[in-house]
């Protein structure tokens, strides 16, 4: 499996990795390791890739995972033939889904090393700012955090867009801040 970060200026190292931070009894010096007893390495091997560029501990000029991949997949010819899955969380669903397109491409064109990608995994990603934003009230009133009747009058008052938000529709205001203050995060958006 290659694995892909998070997101800007988080490693991917913290995704269910060989070794945890052992939290408790923490005094501010350097932080001691455990065994992860969870981790992914019990199902898979696993490459850890900080990507894209400024992402955790990559300090790499070169921007393109697919030629990372294919020179990886040279040097270490014994997993060549071994099921590839890609897989990432959060941020990476932007960059992911394209990596996984290129190995495909790639495989098709008959590029060599041939990767036998057999499909990725992609968690809580990110894909598109208006469409990510814009699911949370949805998202709100379908596990209940708040009322049918705030979702509906919700609905009504932003016309189903809670991002680009009109500052004279009072009314889209008004519900946008009653479910802020239901969850109390940040506005949800306000343009």
């Amino acid at each position: 499996m290659l694995l892909l970060t998070r997101g800007p200026g988080c490693s991917v190292l913290s995704v269910r990795g060989p070794e945890e931070f052992t939290y408790n009894s923490y005094n501010s010096s350097i932080p001691l390791l455990h065994l992860n007893p969870y981790t992914w390495m019990q199902a898979a091997s696993i490459i850890y890739v900080d990507a894209p560029i400024g992402t955790g501990f990559r300090t790499c000029r070169q921007q393109e995972t697919y030629q990372f991949l294919l020179k990886w997949s040279v040097k270490h010819p014994q997993y060549v033939t071994n099921i590839l899955y890609i897989g990432g969380d959060s941020y990476s669903g932007i960059p992911l889904t394209m990596i996984v397109q290129k190995v495909f491409d790639g495989n098709a064109n008959r590029l060599r090393p041939y990767l036998n990608i057999q499909g990725y995994v992609l968690g809580n990603r990110k894909t598109d700012d208006y469409v990510d934003d814009n699911s949370q009230v949805p998202f709100a009133y379908q596990v209940t955090l708040i009322s049918k009747e705030l979702y509906e009058d919700i609905v009504e008052a932003c016309g189903g867009d809670f991002v680009n938000v009109n500052t004279s529709n009072e009314a889209c205001k008004i519900d946008l801040d009653a479910i802020d203050q239901v969850h109390g995060n940040a506005p949800l958006s306000l343009s």
